[in-house]
């Protein structure tokens, strides 16, 4: 059975499936649609008793395409496609080769048992954008090896090894030879599968499970998708399976329309578009080094103008550091709230937006997500609201533009450029406007 992106076979009565989608194996509409057909098919086959689900080439699946996530499909959702697998009456075992990353770890959650091969790789990285897993990732991972190592996993994107997952209970077995003839083997040897959503060893000290969790909230500087990840690895303890799934849902669709997640989304894409020699803006490189000088420089200015207006160093760090960079430029690294905070942040932010917009107007960078992307880079500007750009339009770049007429009478740094005017007449801001 093939069907271009499914390569099937059955072997001893097992059915092996194999992903076939180059490249990296990206769970799109005809992936999802082909794996879920070829599902049904083998279920319903007398002949067939177990499945092993693999893949063709050196990745698992790299997960789903970050730039189709907020276009509707009427495809079987990958949330769907883990409930098919898991929900299987028949032996569903993962045969894990190189990377099983986001939605394509979660489907490897969902089967029955995982088997890897040696360099396997296992994550939910998806918090570099803004998101945490949708389809039961959370619920099942925190299943398979307790909510204290989901979280570690979760709250940084942490990929682990074939050899720490298997240490941790995320991978049952660790093989040198054909990992999918290693899985027709297990898969024949496996008459009566527990699925992921029934294993309880982890939920049986709920005490313990809910200290946890509370210990994870009160850590600082905790992002809004890490605060709604850590309300899906409570619910697993609190809330049936299946409601549980519809919590994961939702706090994926809260941090997808949340600031902070479309400001991570954009840096990604905006590292991923971006000219390699302007990110090299960290090198003795020219161009990139120039433009991250234009940058630094804007926030010292402004910087130093709130001094000689009575800001003091501690209180400029404090609302910097508060805002999400790591350090403030005094060296706190403590954020606290006070009176000028807000102003200090937008004050600083909109120093920078000018000096990247009188960029973009000469034609030093292609677009306003170029500047951001050289931002997060050289200056740690904090990933999670986007870079300046992205920062300062989803400030509002119409009330920022009116405050920055009242300081820029005090220096010329949040004087806004033409360029700038016109972003302000996007609905887009920035992301509207090229420098041609």
């Amino acid at each position: 059975m093939s069907t271009g992106q499914i390569r099937a076979r059955v072997q001893d009565g097992v059915a092996v499936l194999r992903l076939d989608q180059p490249s990296m194996n990206i769970l799109g509409d005809n992936l999802r649609v082909a794996l879920s057909d070829a599902l049904m098919h083998f279920a319903a086959d007398e002949d067939v008793r177990a499945i092993a689900l693999g893949a063709r080439g050196d990745v698992f699946s790299a997960g789903t395409d970050v730039r189709g996530l907020d276009v509707a499909s009427e495809a079987i959702g990958v949330a769907a496609l883990c409930q098919q697998i898991e929900n299987c009456a028949k032996p569903v075992v993962a045969a894990i080769r190189g990377a099983a990353f986001g939605a394509g770890a979660e489907i490897a959650l969902a089967a029955h048992m995982r088997i890897a091969s040696q360099g396997a790789k296992f994550g939910l990285p998806d918090i570099a954008i803004g998101l945490p897993p949708s389809a039961g990732g959370i619920q099942r991972l925190v299943r398979l090896v307790g909510p204290k190592v989901a979280m570690q996993m979760l709250s940084v994107g942490r990929t682990v090894d074939e050899l720490v997952a298997q240490q941790i209970g995320l991978i049952d077995q660790v093989v040198s030879g054909d990992v999918c003839d290693a899985a027709c083997e297990v898969a024949k040897a496996t008459s009566d599968p527990i699925r992921t959503r029934d294993r309880r060893a982890h939920l049986v000290d709920g005490l313990a499970f809910m200290n946890e969790v509370e210990r994870c909230r009160r850590a600082p500087k905790r992002s809004f998708v890490t605060q709604r990840m850590i309300d899906c690895v409570e619910a697993v303890a609190m809330v049936p399976f299946d409601a549980a799934l519809g919590i994961e849902q939702g706090a994926w669709e809260a941090c997808f329309d949340h600031p902070e997640g479309r400001a991570l989304r954009h840096v990604f894409l905006a590292e991923r578009t971006a000219s390699p020699k302007l990110l090299q803006a960290l090198e003795p490189t020219p161009e990139g080094k120039a433009l991250a000088a234009r940058l630094f420089a804007a926030q010292d200015q402004a910087i130093v103008s709130m001094m000689t207006s009575g800001i003091t160093e501690r209180e400029i760090d404090h609302a910097l550091v508060g805002f999400g960079f790591a350090q403030g430029p005094f060296g706190g690294k403590d954020g606290q709230d006070a009176p000028q905070t807000e102003t200090i942040q937008r004050r600083v932010v909109a120093a920078i937006m000018a000096e990247g917009a009188r960029c973009l107007e000469q034609g030093l960078v292609r677009n306003s997500a170029d500047l951001d992307a050289i931002a997060v880079r050289a200056m740690g500007f904090p990933r999670r609201r986007g870079g300046p750009m992205m920062a300062a339009t989803q400030m509002g770049l119409v009330g920022l533009q009116c405050d920055m007429v009242a300081w820029a009478k005090q220096n010329a740094v949040w004087v806004l450029p033409e360029l700038g005017r016109r972003a302000m007449l996007e609905a887009r801001g920035f992301a509207a406007i090229g420098h041609g």
